[in-house]
């Protein structure tokens, strides 16, 4: 099924497919460890909640200009 792809396309797949794991694993980690953190830093899992609201804010607020940002970086930058 990918045999056809050019090397370029591959490696911009698994680039795609790494960013995505990193992403959604950076996105709920901190959801199932909650609990965890809240014991480590000695404070409720309501504090923890709200940093981790935070963190999720800042995400979706960046996103969006983020993506206008890169969007104007030419491919021929990168030398494959």
């Amino acid at each position: 099924m990918f045999g056809s792809l050019s090397v370029s396309t591959r490696i911009g797949l698994v680039a795609l497919c790494a960013a995505t794991f990193t992403a959604i694993t950076s996105e709920m980690a901190p959801v199932a460890l909650m609990l965890e953190m809240a014991r480590t830093f000695h404070t409720s899992t309501g504090h923890i909640g709200l940093a981790v609201t935070a963190y999720a804010l800042i995400v979706a607020v960046a996103a969006v200009p983020l993506t206008v940002l890169t969007a104007r970086v030419e491919l021929s930058l990168i030398h494959i």
